[in-house]
């Protein structure tokens, strides 16, 4: 599949929730955690900083990333929504996910994704953890000096 189709079958996952009412809620973390057992993520690998509430999420985000790129840190951001790409809601020290990536996990793990019904919410919070997870054990990790 090529990166427009797989951008737009992710898509086709996220619930309206204005169409199907508390249907496309789903509470708990089973689904997730079984797949990130799945995916085989070390517990506590990754160390996160949640930012929540109404507004300022996005402003704050890119201070807190900016601090700590300048500290030495590597940083990845899961966020949402997207303005142009589905790429924009996952980077790793201001860079997208690659296509690839993205086509690469959604072509391995469709099946697992169909089968546990997992939602729009719980996919792509896992393609995170295995992102970040990979680019932060890589060598060929990118940063802004580059």
């Amino acid at each position: 599949m090529d990166y427009k189709n797989t951008e737009n079958w992710i898509l086709s996952r996220v619930p309206i929730f204005q169409n199907k009412g508390k249907v496309a809620y789903n509470p708990g973390l089973k689904n997730v955690s079984e797949f990130i057992k799945e995916l085989n993520l070390p517990n506590n690998q990754l160390k996160f900083i949640h930012i929540g509430g109404t507004n300022g999420k996005g402003s704050t985000s890119s201070y807190v990333s900016s601090i700590l790129q300048e500290s030495g840190y590597k940083v990845g951001i899961f966020s949402s929504p997207h303005f142009y790409d589905f790429r924009e809601r996952i980077k790793t020290n201001g860079f997208p996910v690659d296509k690839k990536f993205v086509i690469d996990f959604v072509d391995q793990h469709k099946s697992f994704f169909l089968k546990s019904k997992l939602s729009f919410f719980e996919m792509t919070v896992a393609m995170a953890f295995e992102f970040f997870s990979k680019s932060f054990k890589s060598e060929q990790y990118r940063t802004l000096s580059e």
